[in-house]
């Protein structure tokens, strides 16, 4: 069993990659549940009864629920991102600009200097 749930991390990990936790979650503890009842049904011949049948309906119906308020809300947290990216690049670039002309600045500053020592060495 242990080796089992060790083994079930391993798809679980891959899902985090492109999932929410709350939803990587919500579809491995439905497709656990589901598979619980069904191997109980099979291998112990336990019977489906329509309460059974209703709940593994909900189950279902709650993770297809889920991953479609997800994908609502996923548009919006990308909109969210774009707007905190454009806001950064504004930020780095004005960044960038207030280096170069500090590097300019400086730059004829030394320039100045070292035509004032020339002339004032001849």
């Amino acid at each position: 069993m242990a080796l089992l749930y060790a083994l079930s991390f391993v798809p679980m990990t891959v899902a985090l990659r492109r999932l929410d936790v709350g939803m990587a979650y919500a579809v491995w503890s439905a497709v656990g549940t589901a598979l619980i009842t069904l191997i109980g049904m099979w291998l112990f011949r336990e019977p489906m009864s329509t309460a059974k049948a209703c709940a593994l309906g909900l189950i279902v119906f709650g993770v297809i629920m889920l991953n479609l308020a997800d994908r609502s809300g996923s548009a919006e947290r990308n909109d969210n991102v774009a707007l905190i990216g454009q806001q950064n690049a504004i930020r780095n670039s004005a960044a960038q600009e207030s280096s170069l002309s500090a590097i300019r600045q400086d730059r004829d500053a030394r320039v100045l200097l070292a035509s004032e020592r020339r002339n004032s060495a001849q």
